[in-house]
């Protein structure tokens, strides 16, 4: 029974200072959904890069971009370092027929994220029925 769909895991990432040097880094691996300037700081909001072969589900999407993350060079880790807030944000579309979805991470990739000091979000959309279901990311 399907109660709901992986959509996709962000990573988002928060700063005193400009993170345009980590995104880059990056790159072409994960691309920036965003990367500027907000109230507190500057935030980059990074999702790998899907035609790179990646499998589906969010841990073997979390460990892409924890391998990214410890590949990076002494200056691409000063950025990671120097952030406040380094989140994987896992979201999910629920849908309308059931009242809860259960999903769950491996404990390797608990650990994985804990060792690299972040933390980790869970976003569930809700569903509308009007607007059909949400394509998965691998869905034409």
């Amino acid at each position: 029974m399907t109660v709901g769909h992986f959509l996709n895991v962000d990573l988002e990432i928060e700063s005193k200072t400009d993170l345009a040097s980590l995104a880059a880094a990056l790159e072409p691996d994960a691309f920036a959904l965003y990367c500027g300037p907000v109230p507190d700081g500057h935030l980059l909001n990074l999702e790998l890069n899907t035609e790179s072969g990646i499998k589906e589900g969010p841990d073997e999407r979390i460990h892409e971009f924890c391998g990214l993350i410890e590949a990076l060079s002494p200056e691409g880790r000063q950025g990671w370092q120097s952030a406040f807030r380094r989140t994987f944000d896992v979201g999910f579309d629920a849908t309308a027929e059931h009242m809860a979805a259960r999903f769950s991470l491996r404990t390797d990739t608990l650990e994985r994220i804990a060792r690299l000091g972040a933390t980790l979000t869970i976003t569930v959309y809700k569903a509308d029925p009007e607007a059909g279901p949400v394509p998965r990311p691998h869905d034409p």
